[in-house]
């Protein structure tokens, strides 16, 4: 099909609501979720909305598979459970086991309101170039978050077209948890040093493991060979908007490929030992007389991380990054 059935949608459109109601949020403009539902594309992909609350996959024959997340469905069949009680079997009566997982992820759902002012964006210049006036903080601080710059009132711009992520955005209603996600853009001056110990050659087969937005993977020269990947959904889209075409959404450490790299640059994530983590199962994709560059929290410095490689390392750069307090170095192993 072309069009998502108006009726299929309100059906949809009642279960998001009651979902809202268990998260909190307000009730949703039923015109939405249509509109959400057919820019969908027909590739039988899952597709989150409201934070994970719940996804959908669409198929070109016309069909659709819905799943609802298992913390929302035992809320489900409480309320059910409630309005009729025999209908409900008890093994679906008692809280779902939480699975465990390495790095829990979380987000922060956007309101219904601030996705709204988002849908009613104005697009000038092909999408590098948004319109709108009497934005809530919040809304602007998702500009500012997905690379825009206030040019002026009422005047966003944007390097890329940003219109499939705003689209992203208002289906999901989420942006990236930063202290779980640990994405702390890389200040350009760093990103251009760490790019320039990397050295590389025209036609070199580039990684950038950690790419979040591409501030590392923007300094790279044009004629390299680049692979970029992120956690994040929605830097995926932002790295896809500006034209990097091998892009992959998963997480790093699972990440086993049938190929060497030349080179790799990162900026991978603090906490929990994930930069030697990172660090060192990026060495075991780097082909021989590689060179991998990383920033890293300074407390690295002088360590040897990866036995075997020559360890280059810089001075120490003090609070470098916005909104926390860290210093770091760079490591460049050959």
């Amino acid at each position: 099909y072309t069009s998502f059935a108006h009726r299929m949608a309100e059906y949809i459109h009642d279960l998001r609501t009651v979902i809202a109601k268990f998260m909190g949020r307000a009730q949703h403009n039923s015109s939405n979720t249509w509109t959400d539902l057919n820019r969908l594309p027909r590739d039988g992909q899952w597709y989150s909305f409201d934070g994970g609350a719940w996804k959908i996959r669409l198929y070109k024959i016309g069909t659709a598979h819905m799943e609802v997340h298992p913390e929302m469905a035992y809320r489900l069949n409480q309320v059910l459970a409630y309005m009729h009680p025999n209908a409900i079997p008890n093994e679906f009566r008692t809280p779902p086991k939480k699975k465990s997982k390495e790095f829990e992820l979380s987000y922060d759902l956007l309101g219904f309101d601030v996705v709204g002012q988002l849908r009613d964006l104005r697009w000038a210049k092909g999408g590098f170039e948004v319109l709108s006036f009497n934005l809530s903080g919040t809304a602007q601080a998702v500009l500012e978050y997905i690379g825009g710059a206030n040019v002026k009132t009422g005047q966003w711009e944007f390097d890329y077209d940003v219109r499939s992520v705003i689209t992203e955005i208002c289906r999901s209603g989420m942006l990236p948890e930063q202290k779980s996600f640990q994405y702390y853009p890389t200040p350009e001056h760093i990103a251009q040093r760490v790019v320039e110990w990397a050295d590389i050659k025209p036609g070199e087969q580039v990684l950038e493991p950690s790419a979040g937005q591409g501030a590392i993977a923007d300094q790279i020269r044009k004629d390299a060979l680049i692979y970029c990947m992120d956690i994040s959904l929605l830097h995926c889209d932002v790295l896809k908007a500006k034209g990097y075409e091998r892009v992959q959404c998963k997480d790093f450490l699972s990440y086993a490929p049938s190929v060497k790299f030349d080179k790799c640059v990162m900026n991978p994530p603090f906490a929990d030992k994930r930069a030697e983590m990172h660090v060192q199962h990026a060495a075991g994709l780097i082909g021989e007389d590689g060179v991998l560059v990383a920033v890293l929290p300074a407390s690295y410095k002088n360590k040897t991380i990866v036995e075997g490689w020559k360890h280059e390392y810089s001075e120490v750069l003090h609070n470098e990054f916005q909104g926390c307090s860290v210093n770091v170095v760079i490591l460049r192993l050959s």
